[in-house]
């Protein structure tokens, strides 16, 4: 059954938040000193780099995310849920092809600081080239991902959103704890931990929003004006 736009309790959306915020900060705080003996210093600051650009990567939407929000809230309001869904699936599109535009862009840029002669300290340049690669990889989902949470923020649906969030969140921390206990200490299977949470993550985001809003698949084109909507709000 489809899930109808409904005003969330400003306790209740405040206590799912805080909910959100707090479950990744003590799966943090619990995985971090153990990594950092698994791992040794050099590895676990290069994850924690990796973990850090992922994290901060959904800002490279060009403010797509915002403005997505933005005209999803007034077309809610407004009543018009199939065109505010219409309109979700084709930024959700337009930030997928942003985010292998990026990819493509940082593993040139990757190749071309090897090329230079980066210096790795005491890592192999394969273990941190390809953990690059992987990263770069990442991308897509990332912006895609974030995309889903800009749905589910205009739904006002913050259990939904926070109950996810803390699943991405204990997936991050705890694969690569689980991989260096299994001794898999490359950098290559610990950022490869990391592409595979933010898979899982992708798809819980998408079976949500397909499932509670009918986000549809869009396989005639993107609503008229859509993209130059978009990108004349996020402009700001």
């Amino acid at each position: 059954m489809v899930m109808r736009p409904r005003r969330s309790g400003l306790v209740r959306a405040s206590a799912w938040n805080l909910f959100g915020l707090v479950v990744p900060m003590v799966v943090a705080l619990a995985s971090i000193p153990l990594l950092m003996r698994l791992l040794g210093l050099e590895r676990f600051g290069f994850l924690a780099l990796v973990w850090a650009f992922v994290g901060y990567a959904s800002i490279l939407d060009l403010g797509i995310g915002k403005a997505r929000i933005r005209l999803l809230s007034q077309r809610l309001a407004d009543g018009d849920v199939p065109g505010a869904m219409r309109l979700a699936s084709a930024a959700i599109q337009l930030l997928g092809l942003l985010g292998l535009a990026f990819a493509l862009a940082a593993l040139l840029a990757a190749q071309a600081a090897f090329a230079a002669g980066m210096p790795l300290s005491g890592l192999a340049a394969i273990e941190a080239h390809m953990a690059l690669a992987i990263v770069a990889a990442s991308l897509p989902l990332v912006l895609v991902s974030s995309a889903h949470v800009g749905v589910m923020s205009a739904w006002q649906d913050f259990r939904a959103l926070n109950l996810l969030r803390a699943l991405l969140s204990i997936l991050t921390y705890t694969a690569p704890v689980v991989l260096a206990l299994a001794g898999f200490t490359d950098l290559r299977w610990q950022v490869a931990s990391l592409l595979a949470a933010r898979l899982v993550g992708a798809v819980a985001d998408s079976a949500v929003c397909r499932r509670r809003y009918a986000l549809p698949v869009l396989t005639g084109g993107w609503p008229k004006g859509a993209v130059r909507d978009l990108f004349a709000v996020g402009g700001w």
